[in-house]
């Protein structure tokens, strides 16, 4: 007869007469139960409660006066962690404080196992002899452990810990590496101090490196990381990384600083290298982020280096912008309206002029009016350059802009803008950029019909697209409006062709163009884009690359074609009817299925290295502002198996540095700028990266350099 015995308030009265009081236990089922010698014995099928531990057994003991539960047969208990325990028997008394189990197996929270031949619990810790450690849950399932921990004796403590003497690592049941001593934490600590995953690299010039970071858990919202890199030939970077979470905000700082060596090679050869003191460097980049309220927030950013050749050297992040700002800034959002005020200050590679930008308000506000909607777009500038000179800007762009939908699908977007901008320059020398005031109004209208064509492939939407847009040509140019912005086929039809969101565009003209998109079913199957715009008043003087610089402007465009769902081609180009040839052209093939996948690209034309912060006198010259470029990519990967992935890239091209950019010989043949292998090992208890990869840079110490990068990470370790 089954009996439920959480009830019965009688067997638990003359029980819990000890120390051990019903608030710790409580029986939940159990098929049979005997009272005898003041042990209570449960069978079949037995479930309790015990201190916030869940205990199931084929037979539970409960002795009274030793305060004691013994459990055996198909043993398993959970506790409050989420911890499972396995065992033949499992005993225990004075609630956990001590106690012993035969054979006992523990699956963490996080998977994680624990297999042990006896087990001794003191003080709320199992003390486990001859005991194998594994995160490799499906490996177990498989037969194939990837790897394992294999120590005489562990101290695994649920609520911080688990500790190994005498372990050593195996990898598929070989030995690899032996420690003394090894802990981690426990999978409930979200946050815990203790070493980071190592990272091992070597480099042609910098010889072997390690990465070795160490995590300082200050509290549960602050941590530091000191992440020294540790090099054989050019000595050692001490990097650190500080994080703080608070209401409303957060502080985060990356910061190193350095006296390390630089390579220098003498001799034409490369095969001498001499290694010289190069003085200290550093950098650092922080950034300050606080909520004031639901509307307004502030904070500060600071990206500095010591030269612009540091953070290139050692590699420290995977993207580096090429200009680093630090500035600091209070801005404020109410739907679309906007505010904010900033201050900055630049560190560049290429604008080496560039002034800093001292209290800076700008101001964008909304409103819907005569169906469509009104911007009030303003802006108030100060900019002090390192020489001396001051600049003022003033900058007030209102425009109404609507959207009108005619019988048969016509589409009309009008648009009308009034650019009031005024510059005032304090400076003893003169320069391109003088004071000056202008108003010029600027009247927008464009036509746009959608066509829905039936064939008996596929069907498409061709949509013919003309407009006009009509000002006054500009009288004068500054730093935040030049002659220097491209035509592509992400513009040609808009308003505005510069990527200042403050210019508008200058002189009157037409374009004129179509989109096409064909599908099939659903499918999108081609995307074609072909337009032009055709000056009516005579063009400002342009570069070449700008696709602007005669009254018919280059036709630009783009095609993409998706064969299948895997499949696709890609490209865009400016074509120059004066010149008879393609200003601009990149095309890429990509191809991507379960296994593998590849990309080849290639791309040819002209960039403009202009700097529109320098003075000088005639800053229009293609000659010293342009630069030819070319190259080619090509990625590839291939899925060797579910665990295991080969990558391989190359890019091939002229150096595309503004810094050679008088340096004739890039602008030939294609050189190797860079490639690389790697393999990629991963699966649930284990990841793995072996790479190497040759760069050619170039500049002060940077020189063509090989490297090779090893990173295994032992998940759950730590």
């Amino acid at each position: 007869m089954r009996k439920i015995l959480c009830g019965s308030f009688i067997l638990c009265s003359v029980f819990f007469e000890g120390t051990v009081s019903a608030a710790d236990i409580s029986f939940l089922n159990s098929n049979e139960t005997e009272y005898k010698n003041d042990v209570v014995i449960c069978r079949g099928n037995v479930i309790i409660v015990y201190n916030k531990k869940i205990i199931s057994a084929d037979q539970i003991y409960f002795d009274e006066k030793n305060d004691a539960i013994k459990s055996e047969g198909n043993v398993v208990m959970k506790d409050e962690f989420g911890n499972a325990y396995f065992a033949d028997s499992f005993q225990v008394e004075r609630n956990f404080k001590s106690g012993r189990a035969i054979n006992l197996k523990i699956i963490s929270q996080d998977k994680t196992r624990l297999a042990a031949e006896s087990c001794s619990i003191i003080d709320d810790e199992y003390l486990l002899e001859n005991v194998i450690f594994t995160p490799c849950y499906e490996c177990t399932e498989s037969g194939s452990l990837t790897w394992q921990l294999k120590a005489k004796t562990v101290t695994f403590n649920p609520k911080n810990y688990t500790a190994y003497q005498n372990a050593v690592l195996e990898a598929y049941n070989v030995p690899v590496l032996y420690t003394p001593y090894l802990s981690h934490v426990s999978s409930n600590i979200k946050r815990k101090s203790g070493f980071l995953i190592p990272k091992f690299s070597y480099t042609s010039q910098q010889g072997i490196s390690l990465l070795i970071p160490y995590l300082f858990s200050i509290s549960d919202s602050q941590e530091l990381i000191f992440k020294p890199i540790i090099t054989s030939r050019i000595g050692n970077v001490p990097w650190i990384y500080y994080g703080w979470r608070f209401a409303h905000g957060e502080l985060n700082i990356d910061a190193s600083l350095t006296g390390t060596k630089s390579i220098n090679k003498q001799d034409l050869n490369e095969k001498i290298q001499k290694i010289k003191r190069s003085g200290y460097r550093g950098h650092m980049f922080a950034k300050f982020r606080y909520e004031l309220d639901n509307n307004w927030r502030t904070g500060f950013d600071i990206n500095l280096a010591s030269d612009r050749y540091y953070l290139k050297r050692f590699s420290f992040f995977d993207k580096i912008d090429r200009t680093l700002e630090s500035k600091v800034y209070l801005e404020g959002f109410n739907g679309r309206n906007y505010t904010r005020i900033k201050s900055s200050i630049y560190q560049s590679e290429y604008l080496d002029a560039a002034p800093n930008l001292l209290p800076m308000l700008e101001h964008c506000h909304y409103f819907q009016i005569f169906e469509g909607t009104l911007n009030f777009n303003t802006a108030f500038i100060n900019m002090d350059f390192k020489d001396g000179r001051i600049s003022q800007k003033y900058i007030c762009n209102p425009s109404w802009y609507k959207e009108i939908l005619m019988p048969g699908g016509h589409i009309f977007e009008v648009s009308a803008v009034l650019s009031v901008q005024g510059l005032k320059v304090k400076e003893e020398t003169r320069s391109d950029y003088n004071s000056h005031f202008q108003a010029r109004p600027q009247l927008n209208l464009t036509w746009k019909w959608p066509l829905l064509v039936e064939t008996p492939l596929h069907n498409l939407i061709f949509t013919p697209i003309l407009g006009t847009s009509l000002s006054e040509n500009k009288k004068y140019y500054d730093a935040f409006e030049t002659p220097f912005d491209e035509l592509n086929e992400s513009n040609v039809f808009s308003n505005n062709r510069s990527i200042s969101p403050y210019n508008v565009d200058s002189g009157k003209r037409y374009f004129y163009g179509f989109h096409v998109d064909g599908y099939h079913d659903t499918k999108n199957i081609y995307h074609l884009a072909l337009g032009q715009s055709f000056e009516l008043t005579e063009p400002q003087k342009r570069l070449e690359s700008s696709g602007l610089k005669y009254k018919k402007s280059n036709i630009v465009g783009a095609l993409d074609i998706f064969f299948t769902q895997n499949f696709t081609f890609s490209s865009s180009g400016s074509y120059s009817q004066q010149n008879k040839r393609f200003d601009r052209i990149e095309a890429g093939i990509n191809y991507s299925d379960e296994k593998f996948s590849a990309g080849i690209m290639g791309f040819r034309g002209k960039q403009c290295f202009y700097n529109p912060f320098k003075i000088q006198q005639n800053f229009i010259n293609e000659k010293n502002s342009e630069k030819k470029y070319k190259g080619i990519t090509f990625n590839t990967s291939y899925k060797i198996s579910s665990q295991s992935q080969f990558n391989y890239g190359i890019v091939l091209g002229n150096r595309n540095d503004v810094m050679s950019s008088a340096d004739k010989s890039n602008s030939g043949k294609l050189k190797l700028l860079k490639h690389g292998v790697s393999v990629n090992f991963e699966n649930e208890c284990t990841k793995v990266l072996v790479q190497c990869e040759r760069e050619n840079k170039h500049g002060a110490d940077l020189h063509p350099e090989t490297t090779f990068r090893v990173v295994v990470q032992l998940k759950k370790l730590g």
